[in-house]
């Protein structure tokens, strides 16, 4: 799971224009280095949970056609529920029964 929520306000003023896991480090977004490295662990689906901006992101990797692995899913959070709440929110609508790792893409 992808936090992805937050409104990254430690970068502001970049991210009142864009949303900081879209924030460029090496010419890509945070978040496109989150999914390559989740990709190269052999990782089959991606939850991410989304609020802050959310258009932008789902804009971009919302509807990837040719985005093979892993697979995208994406929760919007109508308001912002913490980090706790967000993994429980997707946790309980995702069906993970068994382990998962959280990364966090907004702090």
């Amino acid at each position: 799971m992808v936090l992805a929520a937050g409104k990254g306000t430690r970068l502001f003023p970049l991210t009142g224009v864009i949303p900081k896991p879209l924030a460029p480090v090496t010419d890509k977004p945070i978040m496109q280095h989150i999914f390559e490295l989740l990709a190269g662990t052999g990782a089959r689906e991606v939850h991410v949970n989304v609020h802050y901006l959310a258009d932008a992101i789902l804009g971009r990797y919302g509807k990837r056609p040719g985005w093979a692995a892993p697979i995208l899913h994406f929760h919007r959070e109508k308001k912002l529920l913490g980090t706790a709440g967000g993994v429980k929110r997707v946790s309980g609508s995702a069906g993970f029964d068994e382990a998962f790792v959280v990364i966090m893409a907004t702090r």
